[in-house]
């Protein structure tokens, strides 16, 4: 992208949203205020699932850093599908 962005596009979302809404001649305050609310309700519930996901199917991270083969077929099972 040719914006810089901190990790989670925190600040990049918000000024893109004071800039977008104030097309509709809102406050600042009140676009940051829109803008936080919905970063947080699309990122915390995908990160959540995410997290779900990888304890519920036992991945283990330190196995995905290193590389060992698909880590999701070893909490599928010996064939790697869903029984």
């Amino acid at each position: 992208t040719m914006v810089p962005s901190a990790p989670g596009y925190v600040g990049t979302v918000q000024a893109a949203c004071v800039l977008a809404l104030g097309v509709f001649v809102l406050s600042e305050s009140d676009a940051v205020a829109y803008s936080l609310l919905l970063h947080a309700a699309i990122y915390f519930p995908i990160t959540l699932t995410g997290v779900a996901f990888v304890v519920a199917l036992n991945i283990k991270v330190s196995a995905a850093r290193e590389g060992e083969g698909a880590v999701g077929a070893q909490a599928l099972g010996e064939g790697g599908t869903c029984s």
